[in-house]
């Protein structure tokens, strides 16, 4: 059986240290993921002594570490971020080089960024190949990034999808990692955000609730304040993975993303997954770790994926990992 730990949304290197000594380090987890935005919320000034922090407690921690941009992760402070750890740390590996992992009998396929064309980071099937383009995306970048001081903060790293569905050898033992989920219908899903609407038709949520949309815990608080206003809900998944999955028959993907339904998990038709149990059709959200939240995945020989979520904000929860039942 393998076992990872998934990351994601890093707003304090503290965060990463107790999520490894506390959780990943005592369990076993033999490979560590972290699934993008690794700078959230961190001031600009700051973003360049915050990703050597956080490089270095997980390039000390001698795992395998495998990392991804997210939406916020920005190219001329990621780039040289990641370029030096790798010189450093043998353990952290890119993934956008080695987007296709065959770990044992299963495939880890990476899908960094996002589809919004205002991250540094886009995934999407527009061009055959994955490389960095200028921001209108008509000149190929073939220089060394890091050698580019100052960066041009000009350019975006494009990342095709159909590049890498011709990596695609088996889906049954394919699992899909990217920072935000895929598309979903149903407000039990993972992709499920609440909203406002007013009458003009644009985004207005008040100021008293606002730090309280987006998470699970909150659902009937947040629910109860809305109950005599305009409010709904929003699928914030991506459609471009929804239809990728869907097209290759994989069916089981991990992200990180602050939704109601984080550190939940559906089947590719919205049906619940139970934790501590494995998964033929399963698609988890682990939530981030700047609110206190990551998870832990098992996958066994025959490709069924079990998860556990950890939340760090509850001292009772310190032992949550438990032995998966094989069912």
């Amino acid at each position: 059986m393998s076992r990872y730990g998934i990351i994601g949304g890093i707003s304090k290197p503290e965060q990463v240290k107790t999520v490894l000594e506390r959780y990943f380090d005592p369990q076993g987890i033999d490979i560590i993921i972290v699934n993008g935005d690794l700078s959230s919320q961190v001031p600009q000034h700051q973003v360049k002594s915050h990703l050597e922090t956080v490089f270095s407690i997980l390039g000390k921690s001698g795992k395998p570490i495998f990392v991804q941009p997210g939406l916020q992760d920005r190219i001329a402070t990621f780039e040289p971020a990641i370029f030096a750890a790798q010189k450093k740390y043998q353990n952290i590996i890119d993934t956008r080089l080695h987007f296709n992992l065959q770990i044992g009998n299963h495939s880890l396929l990476f899908v960094p960024g996002h589809e919004n064309t205002q991250s540094d980071y886009v995934f999407g099937d527009n061009y055959l190949q994955s490389s960095i383009y200028k921001t209108d995306q008509t000149k190929w970048i073939k220089t060394d990034l890091v050698q580019n001081s100052p960066l041009d903060t000009n350019l975006t790293f494009y990342y095709s999808l159909q590049n890498i569905s011709r990596h695609i050898n088996n889906p049954e033992h394919t699992i899909l990692i990217s920072p935000y989920p895929r598309r979903f219908y149903n407000t039990r899903c993972i992709d499920t955000l609440f909203y406002l609407q007013t009458v003009t038709g644009e985004m207005d949520i008040p100021e008293d609730i606002q730090n309280k949309i987006g998470y699970r815990e909150y659902y009937q608080e947040v629910k109860d304040l809305l109950k005599d206003t305009d409010y709904g809900f929003i699928h914030a998944g991506s459609k471009l993975l929804e239809e990728f999955l869907d097209q290759f028959n994989i069916t089981k993907s991990i992200s990180s993303n602050p939704t109601i339904n984080s550190q939940f998990a559906t089947t590719s038709k919205g049906a619940p997954c139970t934790d501590k149990k494995f998964h033929s059709d399963i698609h988890y959200n682990t939530g981030r770790l700047e609110d206190g939240l990551a998870g832990a995945i098992y996958i066994q020989d025959d490709q069924r994926l079990g998860f556990v979520n950890i939340d760090m904000r509850r001292r009772d929860r310190e032992n949550v990992f438990t032995s998966l039942p094989l069912n």
